[in-house]
This record gives structure tokens, C-alpha cells and sequence, in this order.
């Protein structure tokens, strides 16, 4: 199967996949909005106020239900341009994909462009709060969303350890176990060479293994009762490394693919208006926040384009298209 072929089937799968559980999604809400039963068992925070718009359920069923390609055959590349983006990146796996692989591109394309960035010290920090089986999703969060405004308070006011760090970006992530929500912070850190991140080595109980820092670990203990964390230092010189990195703090914050219908929808109302990601510092002026979700950079190529159609749970090839130049596209 060639690289064409493959980009575009591995695509398409994902949003079939993601139309049936939309499916399920919008069928969960239609039953609900007229149950009081289930209303009573299956409690949603704010409900009306966050399910209630007229255009949620049509959005969410209309994303992908066109795909556009573009394909430059003498690079052998292929791009996704469009999808009819729903833009519900927390209902939406998809919409939650493009989103991170924009801005991976946009932050790749500030490194090129902002070339000292690579020579800072860059690394990838996890910090889990601890948690009980029976605790609210927002309890858990507030907990963690402590930790957060400590460490943007301490880099804002360049205090203490944590002070040092010259910016970056974070994201929430979210999960559910058969132990509860399970709740972290996934950090992308710059710092300075002279940044004393000493690194040891700790296996827990279960075996598992993690590099902590002692400045983290009192930092943590302090602000969250909690010391668990692990320090990966990155080599910004692989883009392999940078983009996994990346994909680790940018990737979608709900697990949908291992998430019950009633759970989304649940931590999609509890997290209503909730930041689940930002920058800070010198990444701040990156907005990373607000990416255009179609469209894309395009080679100077000739390309075909591709043009196809959900039918059922199929697609269909409804146009196929070759241009001589990508000029300028607005």
C-alpha cells in the first residue's frame, strides 16, 4: 500500500470510528434530554447550559462528513485540508487530533524561526495529585489546578526553583480507571543550562519506574501534598524526541477511544470553561490556544486533490482534481 493510500485509509478510519461514537454520544443525549430517570442516575452538571445549544448535536455529526485531500506525488506528501471540523475538540476525537498536530506544527515552526530555543535546556515533566476512588472529578482537579497556578506564579515572580523556568506549556489530561479519575499535569519546560535539574532514579511499589528532582519534589510537597512526578530531560537536536514530547503535553485531554459515553459527557459538563492547556513565558506570544483548524502550509508543488464523501459508515470518492501550483490560498 503506498503512502497515499495509507495516509488516506488510516484517516478515514478515525473518523468512522468517530462518527459511531458520536453516534452513541448524540443518541445518549437525545434519550437523556427526556428521562428522568435518567437524569437521576446518571447526573450531568449544567446539562441545558452546555448540551442544550441547537447546533451541538449537527455540528458533531456533520464533522467528517467530507474529507479533502491534497496529494503531492512528487514529494509523495498528503494533507488533510479539511474535515467540516466541528471544532468540539472535548467531544471530538478527531477535532482533538488536528488540533495538536497544528500545534505541534506551529510550535516546530517557531523553533525554526526562533533558532536560541534550541539552546535551552528542554524538558518533559509529569505531575499526578493524589486521589481516592470515590473523589469528584473537580475535587481532583482543583487539587491539580493548585499545582498549576503555584508553578505560573513562581515563574512569573522568577521565585525560588521553580522561578527559573523560562517558559513553556502545559495541559490537564484526563482518565478514568477502575481506581477513579485520574488526573495530571503535563508540563513542557525551558530553562537555562545552569538549571540544577538533578535527576534520580525511583522505582515505586508496583515496580514502576520515574526520574524525580529534588527541588520539584518539595516544590510538590509543599503545594499539592504530594511528591510524585517524573523529569524527562529532552534532546531538542531529534525532532523525534520533540515531536513525541509534544505530543505527550498536546494530545487531546479526554481518553475517548477507553472512556464510556456517560463519562465524556460528563467531564465535558465539569469542565465547562475550564482551561485544560496553556503557555507561559517566552512561549506565550505562540497563542497556541487559538489554532485555525483547516487549512495548511502547503510545498510549492503540483498536487492533486481529492475530494471524498461519508456515505454510511463508508466513504466515497466524489472528485479528484490536479493542479499545477499551490499560488496563494486565504
Amino acid at each position: 500500500m503506498d503512502n497515499f493510500t495509507t495516509k488516506v485509509e488510516k484517516t478515514k478510519a478515525i473518523y468512522l470510528n468517530a462518527y459511531l461514537k458520536k453516534s452513541q454520544i448524540v443518541s445518549f443525549l437525545r434519550r437523556y434530554s427526556k428521562s428522568a430517570r435518567l437524569q437521576e442516575e446518571f447526573p450531568i452538571p449544567r446539562f441545558s447550559r452546555v448540551y442544550g445549544s441547537m447546533h451541538l448535536i449537527d455540528d458533531l455529526m456533520a464533522c467528517g462528513s467530507f474529507l479533502e485531500f491534497y496529494h503531492f506525488p512528487r514529494v509523495d506528501e498528503t494533507r488533510l485540508m479539511n474535515a467540516n471540523f466541528c471544532k468540539r475538540d472535548r467531544l471530538c476525537q478527531p477535532c482533538a487530533i488536528r488540533r495538536a498536530y497544528k500545534q505541534q506544527r506551529k510550535f516546530l515552526d517557531y523553533l525554526e524561526q526562533y533558532p536560541y530555543l534550541l539552546d535551552l535546556d528542554w524538558y518533559y515533566i509529569v505531575t499526578p495529585v493524589k486521589h481516592s476512588f470515590d473523589e469528584d472529578i473537580l475535587t481532583v482537579y482543583e487539587r491539580l489546578n493548585a499545582v498549576k497556578r503555584a508553578v505560573l506564579h513562581d515563574v512569573r515572580k522568577g521565585r525560588g526553583f521553580v522561578g527559573q523556568f523560562l517558559g513553556g506549556m502545559w495541559s490537564i489530561e484526563v482518565t478514568k480507571t477502575d481506581n477513579g479519575w485520574n488526573v495530571h499535569l503535563n508540563w513542557l519546560i525551558a530553562a537555562p543550562h545552569g538549571l540544577a535539574m538533578a535527576l534520580k532514579r525511583v522505582r515505586n511499589r508496583r515496580g514502576q519506574v520515574s526520574y524525580q528532582n529534588e527541588h520539584m519534589r518539595l516544590f510538590l510537597e509543599k503545594y499539592a501534598d504530594s511528591q510524585m512526578h517524573n523529569v524527562q530531560k529532552l534532546d531538542f537536536s531529534s525532532p523525534e524526541e520533540v515531536r513525541k514530547a509534544l505530543l505527550e503535553v498536546l494530545k487531546y485531554s479526554l481518553k475517548f477511544s477507553s472512556m464510556a459515553v456517560y463519562d465524556v459527557l460528563y467531564m465535558n459538563a465539569a469542565f465547562y470553561r475550564k482551561n485544560l492547556f496553556g503557555t507561559f513565558g517566552l512561549l506565550r506570544r505562540l497563542k497556541l490556544e487559538d489554532v485555525e483548524l483547516s487549512g495548511d502550509d502547503l510545498p510549492d508543488e503540483e498536487f492533486v486533490r481529492y475530494l471524498y464523501r461519508r456515505v454510511g459508515v463508508e466513504y466515497e470518492l466524489i472528485e479528484r482534481e490536479e493542479w499545477e501550483r499551490v499560488v496563494t490560498l486565504s
